[in-house]
């Protein structure tokens, strides 16, 4: 039976860190706690591509996870994307799944065409699942919409739900599931459990 919605984690703020990208920059997310003494910060750093025929910028995203079994941090590589420089680059690390099994945020571009994507990963395999928000979104709403998309849980098939905010540039606030990297967002049902991030920030509740 469907459990009612678990309104804790609504509007749990992301931690999130922002720079343009340049040659020798880097910004990082402030920590996030998971269960088991588990520390999280999510990064970018960026550089001169030194390529011979174009000047453009590079940019690494990556997930830097610390525990207290650990002797070092472990660094994942999400992502790297060379484009346009000068570049708005934003990063949020929003959270632990609530069993402390994934780590999620997202990462978005300010290029020509927009990149946004959604990131989980699994620390039990160590695997790295990214979503392209604008196209599994394409059909419901505005790029400049999707730039307030904000996650906010899980739900108790352990799809990613996301949050598309009101606002000047959205019709109304709409929560969706986000489980397939191919296939479209589905709308979480009126009365379905969704299960608040652990170690996520709470300060406007």
């Amino acid at each position: 039976m469907l459990l009612g919605i678990v309104f804790a984690g609504w509007f749990a703020l992301a931690q999130k860190a922002s720079l343009t990208c340049s040659n020798i920059a880097t910004a990082q997310t402030k920590p996030v706690s998971g269960p088991g003494a588990t520390v999280a910060v999510l990064k970018v750093s960026t550089a001169d591509d030194h390529s011979k025929d174009s000047h453009l910028c590079m940019a690494d995203y990556q997930l830097v996870i610390t525990q207290s079994s650990a002797d070092k941090p472990t660094t994942v590589d999400l992502l790297s994307s060379d484009d346009e420089w000068g570049r708005g680059l934003a990063i949020q690390l929003s959270g632990f799944s609530h069993d402390g099994k994934r780590i999620l945020g997202m990462f978005s571009e300010g290029i020509a065409t927009p990149m946004q994507q959604v990131f989980e990963y699994n620390t039990d395999d160590g695997l790295v699942r990214s979503f392209d928000l604008p196209k599994l979104a394409a059909h419901l709403t505005t790029k400049k919409c999707l730039m307030n998309t904000q996650i906010i849980g899980t739900s108790e098939n352990d799809a990613i739900v996301i949050q598309l905010r009101s606002g000047k540039y959205c019709a109304h606030t709409t929560r969706w599931l986000l489980n397939s990297q191919k296939g479209p967002l589905r709308r979480v049902p009126k009365r379905a459990s969704v299960l608040e991030l652990y170690g996520a920030s709470s300060d406007n509740r």
